[in-house]
This record gives structure tokens, C-alpha cells and sequence, in this order.
């Protein structure tokens, strides 16, 4: 009775340890998955106060001009560990959103996204490129008016990442940059899915 509890025992920490490794190239690795979100962010409509007209990258009053961004709840600086800046992500079996909080700070602040921009998988190196910035252009400046101090969220929108992803890099095309920089590097998918609290609406406080 005690050898065969043992061989039993044996063989289902055999069949653990298979399921918990893969070997594709030659080296186990954990596989342990990360469930899907069941929903996405709330996705915003803001208003096109001015549309872009005959876009000169030097001319500001060719930019397109946006406004009406619900704001968010002030999230302070000590609240997140340098090594983690305001991103927030949602993995849904159809796409992942990553939610980048953002202060204005002027009544018209200057903003740009490249259509380069791509989630990397630590793990396993794909690329994933970026679909779509919700409500506003690729590879154009253009300007986010709004009461400088206000906290908002802009939404970029990749394909789906596997269950297996645990870790991210997000490159981007930064401004006055040539190539694409490692702008947030080795991101756990963990980390950001419980900063989920930082996209919290709130109304402006008017004090008279």
C-alpha cells in the first residue's frame, strides 16, 4: 500500500511539473495563463473642436484641436512605484487596451502618436502593433484642450496578447526621435491589470 501511494504520488508531480513547462526551444518555461478581461474601458467620444486643415507639422494652427475628455480621478505620484508609471491595461479575447493617464498642462496641450508604436512580449519576443489611438490620428501633432491640472486617459489599442504573456515592453516613436524607443520596458501584465482603479471618472471640483 505505502509504494503504490508513492508511485501515485510520483506520477502526479510528474504530470504537474509537464503542464506547468513547455520545451520548445530546448528549456522549460512557465506557461501559467493569465485570464481574459470580460470587458474593455469605457471608450470615450471626444469632440473634434477644430479638424486638422492642410497639416504642416510646423504650423500650429494647422493642428486638429480635441475637447469634452472626461476626466479622472488625481492620482498622486507617491502612489506608484517609479518603475511603474499610470498605465493600466484590459486583455480581452478580441484586443488589449493599455490606458495611459496624462495631465494637461496647458489649456491646449500638444500630444503625438506614431502608427509604429507595438506591445513586445518579454517571454517570447512577438510584436504587436498598435491598431489604433481611440478618437485620434497617427502620425499627426494636435492638441487636447482642456483645464491644465485635469487628469485624463488616452486609449491605445493592440490585437489580443496570449494568456501565457507576463510581461510586456511598449515602444514608441518618440518626439524628436528617429527610432523607436523602449519607452516602458518589462511591464507585468499583473501589475497593470490591478491599476484598473486609476480610470475612475470623476466631475470637476469648482471652487468660488
Amino acid at each position: 500500500m505505502k509504494k503504490t501511494l508513492i508511485r501515485t504520488t510520483l506520477w502526479l508531480c510528474a504530470v504537474i511539473v509537464a503542464a506547468s513547462c513547455v520545451s520548445a526551444n530546448g528549456k522549460q518555461a512557465n506557461v501559467q495563463e493569465i485570464p481574459y478581461d470580460e470587458d474593455c474601458p469605457v471608450i470615450y467620444q471626444a469632440r473634434l473642436i477644430k479638424p486638422a486643415h492642410d497639416y504642416q507639422k510646423l504650423d500650429y494652427d494647422s493642428y486638429a484641436v480635441y475637447g469634452d475628455l472626461p476626466i479622472i480621478k488625481e492620482i498622486k505620484e507617491s502612489q506608484f512605484d517609479p518603475d511603474y508609471p499610470p498605465l493600466t491595461i484590459w486583455r480581452t479575447k478580441e484586443a488589449t487596451y493599455l490606458a495611459m493617464v496624462e495631465k494637461l498642462g496647458w489649456v491646449r496641450t500638444f500630444y503625438s502618436f506614431s502608427d509604429s508604436t507595438y506591445l513586445r512580449d518579454c517571454d517570447t519576443g512577438t510584436e504587436y502593433p498598435i491598431i489604433e489611438v481611440v478618437n485620434f490620428p497617427f502620425n499627426q501633432d494636435f492638441f487636447i484642450e482642456g483645464v491644465p491640472g485635469d487628469q485624463i486617459y488616452m486609449l491605445l489599442k493592440f490585437p489580443p496578447l496570449p494568456k501565457t504573456t507576463r510581461r510586456i515592453d511598449y515602444y514608441e516613436l518618440v518626439v524628436g526621435q528617429s527610432s523607436l524607443v523602449k519607452e516602458n520596458p518589462n511591464l507585468s501584465i499583473k501589475a497593470l491589470e490591478a491599476n484598473h482603479h486609476i480610470i475612475t471618472p470623476t466631475d470637476r471640483k469648482i471652487v468660488y
